[in-house]
């Protein structure tokens, strides 16, 4: 049997059920995360039946015990590879086999080699060809919603030192795209977006394309909705042993750009970095002792 059709099974004959198999078949059905990851107690504590009553659903859905219908439910889960949901499966599981000290060590390992493929010649032919996009830029855009926002907060926050032509578009009060009205073909924007793409990104750089602007994807693949599009797309890999997505070769392709962009400036850019590092000392800004 299949988790579709245990739900099936389930919705057929729901009304058929007795009073408290009919509250343990709403929480199978309608909370599907927790039948995978909690115990069997928990599961009943929250659905507010005694532990028995689940075993006794698991059986009149023809499974010998709960535990069988919880892999059932957990195996569903974890072929659903690419959500977040499924990996947290996968990442309890590691945890079992790999322990605490093995997730470090495989997060790190991972990250590694990750950042350790952005020295690829494809890569850094990429980042180069970024680089003189905004080296020739008028006005520089950046964007990133959700968790890629540190990146595009970053890339603003350290282009200040050198350049007043770098703009965060951070959508406070709802008018970061406001901020596009007057870009044109002479113009960067550089968005930081991977899978699940979050939806004002994309519309973001298809506003951008419309007026002209080159567009400098971060992004997880060259066929993704804001690689297709873009100018220059810089692929990077983000897949991570827990979860949720590692940003840090993102973060590092942002920080490499700013560098870059920075050494075009030349003695000028010195100059702007050491009138602004004087400017912030002599407001407070940094804490000397």
């Amino acid at each position: 049997m299949t988790y579709e059709e245990v739900v099936q099974r389930l919705r057929e004959n729901f009304d058929t059920l007795p009073p408290r198999l009919k509250v343990a078949a709403r929480f199978l059905i309608d909370s599907p995360t927790e039948v995978a990851l909690l115990s069997m107690r928990e599961q009943a504590r929250k659905a507010n039946v005694q532990p028995a009553t689940m075993t006794r659903l698991a059986q009149w859905l023809g499974f010998a015990g709960f535990d069988e219908l919880k892999t059932l439910y957990a195996d569903a889960l974890r072929n659903d590879a690419g959500s977040f949901t499924s990996r947290s499966i996968q990442l309890l599981e590691r945890r079992e086999s790999r322990g605490d000290l093995g997730l470090i060590t495989d997060y790190v390992d991972t990250t590694l080699a990750y950042i350790e493929n952005l020295k690829s010649p494809a890569l850094a032919e990429a980042m180069l060809a970024a680089s003189y996009c905004l080296s020739s830029a008028s006005t520089i855009y950046t964007a990133g919603v959700r968790s890629a926002f540190p990146i595009a907060f970053q890339i603003a926050y350290v282009s200040s030192y050198f350049s007043e032509h770098v703009v965060l578009l951070d959508g406070a009060g709802g008018i970061g795209a406001d901020r596009l009205r007057n870009a044109g073909s002479s113009d960067v924007l550089i968005v930081t977006s991977v899978q699940p793409y979050a939806t004002l990104t994309v519309s973001l750089v298809q506003e951008a394309k419309k007026r002209g602007v080159k567009v400098i994807a971060i992004t997880d693949s060259v066929l993704s909705p804001v690689g297709r599009l873009a100018t220059v797309a810089i692929p990077v890999q983000k897949l991570s042993p827990s979860f949720f997505d590692t940003f840090a070769p993102a973060f590092v392709v942002g920080e490499i750009l700013v560098a870059l962009f920075a050494a075009h400036h030349g003695k000028a850019g010195t100059t702007k970095i050491e009138m602004t590092e004087k400017h912030l000392r002599d407001a407070g800004e940094f804490f000397e002792k």
